[in-house]
């Protein structure tokens, strides 16, 4: 049975992959055509990542009634 995908997933996901949209308009607007390298290598390291982390952490959770009715397993 296949379940909904976790809303922190999808945030995340989507922000990241905005990514390529900002790498896109910096190269069109801000740098002419030619984004250096070193801005490049930022954008494409270290915004996804953050991008990923506050889209996660502002989306709330997906609620899992199926898992609040099963026990516990024992170890």
């Amino acid at each position: 049975m296949a379940r909904p995908i976790e809303s922190k997933v999808t945030a995340a996901t989507l922000a990241t992959a905005i990514t390529a949209l900002v790498l896109w308009l910096l190269g069109e607007y801000a740098f002419d055509g030619d984004v250096p390298e070193a801005v490049a290598g930022v954008v494409v390291t270290v915004v996804p990542a953050v991008a990923a982390f506050i889209a996660g952490w502002w989306t709330k959770h997906t609620p899992r009634p199926d898992l609040a009715t099963k026990p516990p397993e024992e170890v």
